[in-house]
Formats: C-alpha cells, structure tokens, sequence
C-alpha cells in the first residue's frame, strides 16, 4: 500500500523521500486495512500472531512447529492482494498512457480486467473485514 501511495506522490510531485508513503491516496475499500495489515506484519496484535502459530487439539493448545492455516485469514489477505495488484495494474497503465499518449492495454485485457475488479469486489462484499483472529 505505501508503494502505491509513494507512486501516487511522485505522480503528483509531493514525494518527500524521508517520510512514510500515505496511503490516502488509495480507494476506501483497500486503504480502509492499512491499519490492520500493519498491526498483523509487525505483530501488535497477539491475536492474530496467535491464529497462524497456534495448534489446537481437543484440550491441548500451544505453539504449532509450523505456521497454521486460517482459511477466514488467507481469503482476506487474497483479495488485498488482488486489490493491491489490480490498483498496481491501473498506475502502470496511466504511466504507459503518459509515456506514449496512447491507450495501454487493447480492449480485450481492459475487458479481463474489468471482470476480474469485478469478481475481487463480489468476494470482498463476501468476507468483509479482517477476520476474527481467535483459532477456536
């Protein structure tokens, strides 16, 4: 997400290279997680830290040897991807229309990606928010 907010900076010459990237210039839908995914990538959140190492078995729970599958989990962070590289997809597109004053993609892959925004927004209404981080 801040590489995308820094690449919306530059695009709009107010870069500066010693701070953070904000990410405001991003669409609700994916901008509205920032703050979730940082919690999650920089563990403050023991919950979360807790769903992916947590094995539980019966009335045994503790620390898994791996790092263990939330499927709530891995489909949320699957559409921020897709959202993120679909965001990625359209600044390449508008560097490529400025570069050469000429359309970027032929209409057959404006169509795909349409389609594909589309089904990311149907599963995005599907799961919602970040999940609730408790393995139980």
């Amino acid at each position: 997400m801040e590489i995308l907010g820094a690449i919306d900076e530059v695009w709009l010459n107010k870069r500066n290279p010693r701070s953070t990237p904000k990410v405001s210039s991003l669409p609700e839908d994916i901008r509205q997680h920032y703050g979730g995914l940082s919690e999650l990538a920089h563990a403050a959140v023991p919950d979360y830290l807790k769903s992916m190492h947590t094995d539980v078995k019966g009335d045994l729970v503790g620390a898994a040897i791996v790092p263990t599958f939330n499927k709530d989990i891995a489909l949320f962070l699957y559409r921020i991807e897709l959202g993120l590289l679909f965001l990625f997809a359209q600044r390449q597109e508008d560097a490529l229309k400025a570069a050469y004053e000429e359309e970027a993609f032929i209409d057959s892959e404006l169509k795909l990606f349409g389609a594909a925004m589309s089904a990311a927004n149907k599963a995005a209404k599907k799961i919602g928010d970040l999940p609730n981080a408790d393995p139980a």
